[in-house]
């Protein structure tokens, strides 16, 4: 197996006109070919910065990150990033949302080859490309996030609290329903979450963050195999995981 993304001594300071805000200090984690690793920790902590930062959109840091080897400062690889919200845009249906990646790089005529009408019906999406985003549930909506991060072509993906304003019922639907796109697709998976338990069912590694400055607390392997089944949920070894992260959080 391979590393994909490998973070080592990260810090990042955000300086304004009166104060500096230290956000992350020393923060080391691995990410390997194939991997979900989930990251989890108290609100503010940071979190969604470490993702921000690997997907280029905070430049200033220090300490070293490499993704598939490669500096991140000189690398060209871009990871699929999707942030907690969507972003879908309302005046364009959903196909035209799905697309915009190949828009954007200029390889919308070769939309056969990505096998879009596939992944669309793959992703539970057929029949709604002409729909906008707000004639769908959220569920649709956040499986067409995915799908658009899907189409940036990358093995790396950066999820950040996906499911976070989903119902209970469409969150656990979404959760299988990942893992078994994920699983298909081979994709390395880096993934935020308030979520102890969802980080659990999804995860093979999760990290937990202090309070900020952030810095890694705890990490901890998860064996169950795969394919999960809820089944998890209910077992004795689940609820010694959850009871480990409870305990590092608290």
């Amino acid at each position: 197996m391979k590393i994909k993304v490998k973070i080592e001594n990260l810090k990042k300071v955000y300086t304004g006109k009166k104060e500096t805000l230290e956000v992350l200090r020393d923060i080391n984690i691995e990410l390997w070919e194939n991997q979900f690793v989930s990251i989890i920790g108290p609100s503010g902590c940071g979190k969604s910065t470490i993702l921000r930062i690997l997907a280029r959109l905070e430049k200033e840091f220090s300490g070293n990150i490499t993704i598939n080897g490669e500096d991140i400062k000189t690398s060209s690889y871009r990871p699929g990033y999707m942030p907690q919200k969507d972003l879908l845009m309302p005046w364009r249906t959903l196909y035209k949302n799905i697309v915009l990646p190949l828009e954007i790089n200029g390889t919308l005529k070769d939309v056969e080859k990505y096998d879009v009408a596939g992944l669309i019906r793959e992703f539970g999406l057929e029949g709604f490309e002409n729909y906008y985003p707000s004639e769908i549930s959220g569920g649709m909506k956040q499986r067409a996030g995915l799908l658009r991060t899907f189409l940036m072509g990358s093995d790396i993906m950066l999820l950040d609290e996906p499911f976070g304003a989903l119902d209970a019922i469409t969150r656990i639907n979404m959760q299988e329903w990942l893992l078994k796109i994920l699983v298909e697709h081979k994709k390395s998976v880096l993934f935020i979450t308030h979520d102890i338990e969802e980080a659990i069912f999804l995860s093979d590694k999760v990290y937990v963050l202090s309070d900020r400055p952030a810095c890694v607390i705890k990490d901890l392997d998860i064996e169950f195999p795969r394919p999960r089944s809820r089944e998890v949920l209910s077992s004795h070894k689940f609820l010694e995981y959850k009871d480990a992260l409870l305990k590092a959080l608290l």
